[in-house]
């Protein structure tokens, strides 16, 4: 099934420095993701990589064939939206420079909720001031 790894691509890049993530995904009448993860990576340092916020949410979107935007919440916010499974901070906020993420389609899961089959799109870069 390599060919799932096809499946996303980033439509934008990131706006603002309270970013909203949004993708395509290319499902079929046969396979959809069941979950998105977005991962957001501090790049500014290199080679040193720092993860700083990741994010999985269900798909709500199945059958829908436009963009998917999931904006960043912050690590203080009281309200997620309803099919955000988990986020993860390593800073409250964005650190300034180079930063890049991608989003990753999970299709499906074992019993131990480790992701067996899925696709991932190219890195998007943005810029933190």
């Amino acid at each position: 099934m390599l060919y799932l790894l096809k499946f996303i691509s980033i439509l934008n890049p990131i706006s603002n420095n309270v970013p909203s993530f949004t993708w395509l995904t290319f499902d079929s009448q046969f396979y959809w993701a069941n979950y998105f993860a977005v991962r957001v990576e501090d790049v500014s340092n290199l080679p040193e990589i720092s993860t700083v916020w990741t994010c999985s949410i269900l798909n709500n979107w199945i059958g829908f064939s436009g963009p998917i935007t999931l904006n960043y919440i912050a690590s203080d916010s009281s309200a997620w939206p309803s099919n955000v499974l988990e986020c993860r901070y390593q800073f409250d906020q964005f650190p300034a420079g180079t930063t890049r993420w991608k989003v990753i389609a999970i299709f499906i899961v074992d019993d131990l909720y480790r992701a067996e089959v899925c696709g991932e799109s190219e890195w998007g870069y943005f810029e933190v001031e």
